[in-house]
């Protein structure tokens, strides 16, 4: 009777475990999509306040979003 306990409870953690781990990519690519939805938003925002939206091809929706790294 332990003994099928012991496995019993074994086989519940390993799932557990297995299924706590398996999403943890999922939501880090959820996130970055949406912070670039953040970042689109700001930068329309600016071209708004300064006038400059009619240079823009499209709306903040179809941009497209590059990191780029400054030295100072």
């Amino acid at each position: 009777m332990k003994v099928k306990f012991v496995y019993l409870v074994l086989t519940v953690f390993s799932i557990i475990l297995i299924a706590g781990c398996s999403n943890k990519p999922v939501i880090e690519n959820t996130s970055e999509i949406d912070s670039h939805e953040d970042v689109k938003a700001a930068a329309w925002e600016f071209l708004d306040e300064k006038g400059w939206q009619d240079q823009a091809k499209d709306d903040f929706e179809s941009a497209k979003v590059e990191k780029v790294n400054a030295d100072s």
